[in-house]
């Protein structure tokens, strides 16, 4: 998965499946409202490494549909309840 921080918090900006057989404990759930849109989006992860080496951390996120819907992030989450702890 790949993230670019902006002003509003982490867009999503793409992500690949991988094999269950992966050491990947990453997920990312979305619950869809009755009509189809967003109603919320959570990404965990419980070891995350930032660019310049930083890390590891453990990151919840949420994306709420009700608080910043897609059709006003260009069709992208934005994850803007962000939880990390720095991993020792």
């Amino acid at each position: 998965m790949g993230f670019l921080l902006i002003p509003t918090g982490l867009q999503l900006t793409d992500f690949d499946s991988r094999s269950k057989d992966s050491n990947c404990n990453d997920t990312l759930e979305v619950l869809f409202n009755n009509d189809g849109t967003v109603q919320k989006a959570t990404f965990t992860s419980n070891i995350l490494y930032i660019h310049k080496g930083e890390g590891p951390f453990s990151l919840n996120a949420e994306h709420d549909g009700n608080r910043l819907p897609i059709s006003q992030t260009g069709g992208s989450f934005v994850f803007d309840a962000i939880e990390a702890v720095l991993i020792k």
